[in-house]
Protein backbone atom coordinates (compact mmCIF):
# COMPACT_ATOMS: atom_id res chain seq x y z
CA UNK A 1 0.00 0.00 0.00
CA UNK A 2 1.36 3.41 -0.98
CA UNK A 3 1.70 5.97 1.75
CA UNK A 4 -0.23 9.20 1.43
CA UNK A 5 1.85 12.38 1.18
CA UNK A 6 1.11 15.45 3.26
CA UNK A 7 0.12 17.28 0.08
CA UNK A 8 -2.82 14.93 -0.34
CA UNK A 9 -4.32 15.65 3.09
CA UNK A 10 -7.84 17.16 2.95
CA UNK A 11 -8.11 20.89 3.47
CA UNK A 12 -11.30 22.68 4.58
CA UNK A 13 -12.37 26.14 5.62
CA UNK A 14 -11.22 25.59 9.20
CA UNK A 15 -7.51 24.95 8.43
CA UNK A 16 -5.11 26.74 10.74
CA UNK A 17 -3.48 29.75 9.14
CA UNK A 18 -0.08 29.29 10.81
CA UNK A 19 2.34 26.33 10.53
CA UNK A 20 5.44 26.09 12.70
CA UNK A 21 8.62 24.10 12.16
CA UNK A 22 11.63 23.46 14.37
CA UNK A 23 13.83 25.40 11.99
CA UNK A 24 11.77 28.59 12.51
CA UNK A 25 12.10 28.55 16.30
CA UNK A 26 14.56 31.03 17.79
CA UNK A 27 14.86 33.21 20.85
CA UNK A 28 12.19 35.61 19.56
CA UNK A 29 9.54 32.94 19.06
CA UNK A 30 10.24 30.35 21.73
CA UNK A 31 7.32 31.53 23.91
CA UNK A 32 4.70 30.99 21.17
CA UNK A 33 2.59 27.87 21.86
CA UNK A 34 3.35 25.11 19.33
CA UNK A 35 0.77 23.40 17.17
CA UNK A 36 1.30 19.89 15.93
CA UNK A 37 4.59 20.18 14.08
CA UNK A 38 4.32 19.48 10.35
CA UNK A 39 0.58 18.87 10.49
CA UNK A 40 -2.34 21.05 9.61
CA UNK A 41 -4.83 21.52 12.42
CA UNK A 42 -8.46 22.66 12.40
CA UNK A 43 -9.42 25.89 14.11
CA UNK A 44 -11.61 25.47 17.21
CA UNK A 45 -15.31 25.59 16.46
CA UNK A 46 -16.71 25.65 20.02
CA UNK A 47 -15.79 28.03 22.82
CA UNK A 48 -17.02 27.25 26.36
CA UNK A 49 -16.84 29.43 29.50
CA UNK A 50 -17.66 28.00 32.93
CA UNK A 51 -17.32 30.16 35.99
CA UNK A 52 -19.08 32.36 38.52
CA UNK A 53 -20.60 35.83 38.68
CA UNK A 54 -19.91 37.52 42.03
CA UNK A 55 -22.27 40.49 42.11
CA UNK A 56 -23.75 42.96 44.53
CA UNK A 57 -26.50 45.50 44.21
CA UNK A 58 -25.92 49.22 44.22
CA UNK A 59 -27.43 51.47 46.86
CA UNK A 60 -31.17 51.98 46.44
CA UNK A 61 -32.66 55.33 45.66
CA UNK A 62 -33.60 57.43 48.67
CA UNK A 63 -37.23 56.25 48.78
CA UNK A 64 -38.88 56.54 52.21
CA UNK A 65 -39.84 53.11 53.56
CA UNK A 66 -40.89 54.00 57.10
CA UNK A 67 -41.82 57.58 57.97
CA UNK A 68 -42.94 59.32 61.13
CA UNK A 69 -44.35 62.65 62.28
CA UNK A 70 -42.86 64.97 64.81
CA UNK A 71 -44.70 67.78 66.49
CA UNK A 72 -45.60 70.43 63.99
CA UNK A 73 -46.31 67.73 61.37
CA UNK A 74 -42.68 67.63 60.18
CA UNK A 75 -42.09 64.29 58.43
CA UNK A 76 -38.94 62.33 59.18
CA UNK A 77 -37.71 59.11 57.57
CA UNK A 78 -37.05 56.34 60.07
CA UNK A 79 -35.96 53.95 57.30
CA UNK A 80 -34.89 55.00 53.81
CA UNK A 81 -33.93 52.92 50.79
CA UNK A 82 -30.47 54.44 50.85
CA UNK A 83 -29.83 52.90 54.30
CA UNK A 84 -29.31 49.39 52.89
CA UNK A 85 -25.80 48.14 52.05
CA UNK A 86 -25.89 44.92 50.06
CA UNK A 87 -23.47 42.01 50.36
CA UNK A 88 -21.92 40.14 47.44
CA UNK A 89 -23.39 36.86 46.24
CA UNK A 90 -22.04 34.30 43.76
CA UNK A 91 -23.85 32.25 41.14
CA UNK A 92 -23.02 30.16 38.05
CA UNK A 93 -21.97 31.87 34.83
CA UNK A 94 -22.01 29.57 31.77
CA UNK A 95 -21.68 30.40 28.09
CA UNK A 96 -21.09 28.61 24.79
CA UNK A 97 -20.09 30.07 21.41
CA UNK A 98 -20.38 28.26 18.06
CA UNK A 99 -18.24 29.66 15.27
CA UNK A 100 -19.90 29.49 11.87
CA UNK A 101 -18.40 28.87 8.44
CA UNK A 102 -17.42 31.79 6.23
CA UNK A 103 -20.40 31.36 3.90
CA UNK A 104 -22.83 32.26 6.71
CA UNK A 105 -24.04 35.81 7.26
CA UNK A 106 -23.16 35.78 10.98
CA UNK A 107 -19.75 34.77 12.27
CA UNK A 108 -20.89 33.05 15.47
CA UNK A 109 -23.79 32.26 17.77
CA UNK A 110 -23.52 32.69 21.54
CA UNK A 111 -25.60 31.56 24.53
CA UNK A 112 -25.03 32.76 28.09
CA UNK A 113 -26.78 32.17 31.40
CA UNK A 114 -25.91 33.51 34.84
CA UNK A 115 -27.71 34.11 38.11
CA UNK A 116 -27.04 35.39 41.60
CA UNK A 117 -29.38 34.73 44.48
CA UNK A 118 -29.76 36.21 47.96
CA UNK A 119 -28.00 39.50 47.36
CA UNK A 120 -29.04 40.68 50.81
CA UNK A 121 -28.87 43.57 53.24
CA UNK A 122 -30.03 43.95 56.84
CA UNK A 123 -30.78 47.06 58.84
CA UNK A 124 -31.27 47.15 62.59
CA UNK A 125 -33.63 49.95 63.62
CA UNK A 126 -32.75 51.35 67.01
CA UNK A 127 -36.03 53.22 67.28
CA UNK A 128 -36.50 54.97 70.62
CA UNK A 129 -39.91 56.49 71.23
CA UNK A 130 -39.76 60.15 72.12
CA UNK A 131 -42.65 62.25 73.45
CA UNK A 132 -42.81 64.32 70.27
CA UNK A 133 -43.33 61.17 68.15
CA UNK A 134 -46.94 60.44 67.33
CA UNK A 135 -46.05 56.82 66.50
CA UNK A 136 -47.20 54.21 64.01
CA UNK A 137 -50.67 52.83 63.54
CA UNK A 138 -51.29 49.64 61.62
CA UNK A 139 -52.93 48.36 59.48
CA UNK A 140 -55.60 50.95 58.52
CA UNK A 141 -56.61 54.53 59.19
CA UNK A 142 -59.56 53.65 61.41
CA UNK A 143 -59.53 56.49 63.93
CA UNK A 144 -58.14 59.93 64.46
CA UNK A 145 -57.31 59.22 68.10
CA UNK A 146 -54.13 57.44 69.06
CA UNK A 147 -53.99 54.67 71.59
CA UNK A 148 -50.73 53.19 72.85
CA UNK A 149 -51.98 49.75 71.87
CA UNK A 150 -51.87 50.86 68.23
CA UNK A 151 -48.18 51.79 68.28
CA UNK A 152 -45.70 49.44 66.62
CA UNK A 153 -42.05 50.32 66.70
CA UNK A 154 -39.92 48.91 63.81
CA UNK A 155 -37.10 46.69 65.08
CA UNK A 156 -35.28 45.42 61.98
CA UNK A 157 -35.59 45.26 58.21
CA UNK A 158 -34.11 42.81 55.71
CA UNK A 159 -33.81 43.10 51.94
CA UNK A 160 -33.06 40.28 49.49
CA UNK A 161 -32.68 40.30 45.69
CA UNK A 162 -32.18 37.57 43.10
CA UNK A 163 -31.11 38.10 39.49
CA UNK A 164 -31.39 35.72 36.51
CA UNK A 165 -30.22 36.42 32.96
CA UNK A 166 -30.27 34.42 29.71
CA UNK A 167 -29.23 35.76 26.31
CA UNK A 168 -28.82 34.38 22.79
CA UNK A 169 -26.76 36.55 20.44
CA UNK A 170 -25.38 36.47 16.90
CA UNK A 171 -22.14 38.31 16.06
CA UNK A 172 -20.87 39.82 12.82
CA UNK A 173 -17.49 41.37 12.01
CA UNK A 174 -17.84 44.23 9.55
CA UNK A 175 -14.92 45.38 7.42
CA UNK A 176 -11.28 45.02 8.43
CA UNK A 177 -11.75 46.05 12.06
CA UNK A 178 -11.70 43.46 14.81
CA UNK A 179 -14.93 44.79 16.34
CA UNK A 180 -17.78 42.29 16.33
CA UNK A 181 -21.31 43.68 16.35
CA UNK A 182 -23.93 41.62 18.16
CA UNK A 183 -27.69 41.46 18.39
CA UNK A 184 -30.01 39.02 20.08
CA UNK A 185 -32.75 38.11 22.53
CA UNK A 186 -32.42 38.50 26.29
CA UNK A 187 -34.51 37.53 29.31
CA UNK A 188 -33.85 39.10 32.72
CA UNK A 189 -35.68 38.36 35.95
CA UNK A 190 -35.26 40.44 39.10
CA UNK A 191 -37.07 39.52 42.32
CA UNK A 192 -37.08 41.80 45.37
CA UNK A 193 -38.20 41.09 48.92
CA UNK A 194 -38.38 43.61 51.78
CA UNK A 195 -39.36 42.43 55.26
CA UNK A 196 -39.94 44.74 58.24
CA UNK A 197 -40.55 43.43 61.74
CA UNK A 198 -42.16 45.65 64.38
CA UNK A 199 -43.19 45.20 67.98
CA UNK A 200 -46.04 46.71 69.96
CA UNK A 201 -47.19 46.59 73.59
CA UNK A 202 -49.40 43.56 73.04
CA UNK A 203 -48.26 41.93 69.78
CA UNK A 204 -45.70 41.80 67.01
CA UNK A 205 -46.02 42.68 63.35
CA UNK A 206 -44.41 41.20 60.25
CA UNK A 207 -44.73 42.95 56.90
CA UNK A 208 -43.28 41.79 53.61
CA UNK A 209 -43.31 43.48 50.20
CA UNK A 210 -42.24 41.52 47.11
CA UNK A 211 -41.70 42.75 43.57
CA UNK A 212 -41.09 40.36 40.66
CA UNK A 213 -39.97 41.57 37.23
CA UNK A 214 -39.68 39.46 34.07
CA UNK A 215 -38.08 41.35 31.19
CA UNK A 216 -38.22 40.00 27.62
CA UNK A 217 -36.67 41.92 24.75
CA UNK A 218 -33.98 42.60 22.17
CA UNK A 219 -30.48 43.94 22.72
CA UNK A 220 -27.72 45.39 20.56
CA UNK A 221 -24.03 45.78 21.28
CA UNK A 222 -20.46 45.08 20.29
CA UNK A 223 -17.39 43.11 21.35
CA UNK A 224 -14.19 45.16 21.16
CA UNK A 225 -11.06 42.93 21.42
CA UNK A 226 -7.42 43.68 22.18
CA UNK A 227 -4.38 41.37 22.27
CA UNK A 228 -1.24 41.64 24.41
CA UNK A 229 1.83 39.65 25.43
CA UNK A 230 2.30 37.58 22.29
CA UNK A 231 -1.36 36.60 22.14
CA UNK A 232 -1.41 34.91 25.55
CA UNK A 233 -3.43 37.68 27.18
CA UNK A 234 -6.55 38.92 25.42
CA UNK A 235 -8.87 41.65 26.61
CA UNK A 236 -12.39 42.34 25.35
CA UNK A 237 -14.98 44.96 26.26
CA UNK A 238 -18.66 44.37 25.49
CA UNK A 239 -21.19 47.23 25.82
CA UNK A 240 -24.88 46.32 25.27
CA UNK A 241 -28.21 48.13 25.47
CA UNK A 242 -31.72 46.72 25.21
CA UNK A 243 -35.41 47.54 25.30
CA UNK A 244 -37.78 45.13 27.04
CA UNK A 245 -41.35 44.41 27.92
CA UNK A 246 -41.61 44.03 31.69
CA UNK A 247 -44.23 41.86 33.37
CA UNK A 248 -44.20 43.17 36.93
CA UNK A 249 -46.24 42.00 39.90
CA UNK A 250 -46.05 43.10 43.52
CA UNK A 251 -47.27 41.38 46.68
CA UNK A 252 -47.76 42.72 50.16
CA UNK A 253 -48.39 40.39 53.11
CA UNK A 254 -48.74 41.34 56.76
CA UNK A 255 -49.51 39.57 60.01
CA UNK A 256 -51.03 41.80 62.69
CA UNK A 257 -52.49 40.45 65.94
CA UNK A 258 -52.98 37.11 64.25
CA UNK A 259 -54.79 38.65 61.26
CA UNK A 260 -53.28 38.32 57.79
CA UNK A 261 -53.69 41.07 55.21
CA UNK A 262 -52.63 40.95 51.57
CA UNK A 263 -52.49 43.13 48.48
CA UNK A 264 -51.67 42.05 44.90
CA UNK A 265 -50.95 44.23 41.87
CA UNK A 266 -49.87 43.56 38.29
CA UNK A 267 -48.66 45.72 35.39
CA UNK A 268 -47.03 45.44 31.95
CA UNK A 269 -44.73 48.22 30.83
CA UNK A 270 -41.57 49.10 28.89
CA UNK A 271 -38.17 48.74 30.57
CA UNK A 272 -34.59 49.44 29.56
CA UNK A 273 -31.26 47.81 30.35
CA UNK A 274 -27.63 48.75 29.90
CA UNK A 275 -24.82 46.19 30.24
CA UNK A 276 -21.05 46.73 30.21
CA UNK A 277 -18.52 43.96 30.78
CA UNK A 278 -14.75 43.72 30.49
CA UNK A 279 -13.08 40.31 30.27
CA UNK A 280 -9.40 39.25 30.32
CA UNK A 281 -8.43 35.80 29.04
CA UNK A 282 -4.97 34.33 29.69
CA UNK A 283 -4.03 31.24 27.66
CA UNK A 284 -2.53 28.33 29.57
CA UNK A 285 -2.41 26.08 26.53
CA UNK A 286 -3.98 25.76 23.12
CA UNK A 287 -7.23 24.57 24.68
CA UNK A 288 -7.43 26.07 28.14
CA UNK A 289 -7.52 29.63 29.45
CA UNK A 290 -8.42 31.36 32.69
CA UNK A 291 -10.89 34.27 32.76
CA UNK A 292 -11.29 37.31 34.95
CA UNK A 293 -13.53 40.32 34.40
CA UNK A 294 -16.05 42.83 35.71
CA UNK A 295 -19.70 43.45 34.82
CA UNK A 296 -22.12 46.34 35.27
CA UNK A 297 -25.88 45.89 34.72
CA UNK A 298 -28.40 48.71 35.03
CA UNK A 299 -32.19 48.26 34.78
CA UNK A 300 -34.80 51.01 34.57
CA UNK A 301 -38.60 50.71 34.62
CA UNK A 302 -38.83 47.92 37.16
CA UNK A 303 -40.72 47.36 40.40
CA UNK A 304 -38.46 47.71 43.46
CA UNK A 305 -39.61 46.30 46.80
CA UNK A 306 -38.30 49.36 48.62
CA UNK A 307 -40.72 51.57 46.67
CA UNK A 308 -43.83 49.56 47.54
CA UNK A 309 -44.45 50.43 51.25
CA UNK A 310 -45.11 54.02 50.23
CA UNK A 311 -47.65 52.95 47.60
CA UNK A 312 -49.56 50.68 49.98
CA UNK A 313 -49.78 53.40 52.63
CA UNK A 314 -48.52 51.27 55.50
CA UNK A 315 -45.83 52.24 57.97
CA UNK A 316 -46.60 55.85 57.17
CA UNK A 317 -47.95 58.51 59.50
CA UNK A 318 -51.68 58.80 59.91
CA UNK A 319 -53.19 61.75 58.07
CA UNK A 320 -56.67 63.16 57.95
CA UNK A 321 -57.92 62.60 55.32
CA UNK A 322 -55.83 59.48 54.49
CA UNK A 323 -53.32 59.82 51.64
CA UNK A 324 -54.11 58.27 48.27
CA UNK A 325 -52.87 54.66 47.91
CA UNK A 326 -51.78 53.63 44.40
CA UNK A 327 -50.63 50.13 45.26
CA UNK A 328 -47.86 49.73 42.65
CA UNK A 329 -44.69 51.58 41.65
CA UNK A 330 -42.81 50.32 38.57
CA UNK A 331 -40.69 53.41 37.89
CA UNK A 332 -37.72 52.15 39.90
CA UNK A 333 -34.23 51.13 38.85
CA UNK A 334 -31.75 48.46 39.89
CA UNK A 335 -27.97 48.44 39.49
CA UNK A 336 -25.79 45.31 39.79
CA UNK A 337 -22.02 45.07 39.52
CA UNK A 338 -19.21 42.72 40.41
CA UNK A 339 -16.49 40.30 39.33
CA UNK A 340 -16.56 37.48 36.77
CA UNK A 341 -14.18 34.52 37.11
CA UNK A 342 -13.92 31.21 35.33
CA UNK A 343 -12.18 28.91 32.86
CA UNK A 344 -12.36 28.68 29.07
CA UNK A 345 -12.08 25.63 26.84
CA UNK A 346 -12.00 25.61 23.03
CA UNK A 347 -12.67 22.61 20.83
Amino acid sequence: MESQSSNDLPVDDLISEHLFSFASLNEDTKDIPLVDIGLRQKKPVWDFNVGAAILTRGTLDGSPIITGLRSGAVREDTLNGGDFRFKHSAGPDISATRRLSKDRYFDSLNLRFFDVQSVSANESLQFIRQPEYIGYQFPTYETNTFDNTDFFEPQNASYATSLYSFEANATKQVGSSQIQWLTGFRWIQVSDSLTVNAIGPISQERNQWRANNSLYGWQFGAIVPATFLKHRLRLSIAPKIGIYGNQCNTNWDAISRGTTSALRNYRNQVAFAGDLSAMARYSLSQRWSILCGYQLLWLNGVGVAGDQPETTGYFRPQTNPPETISGLNTSGSAFFHGALVGANFVW
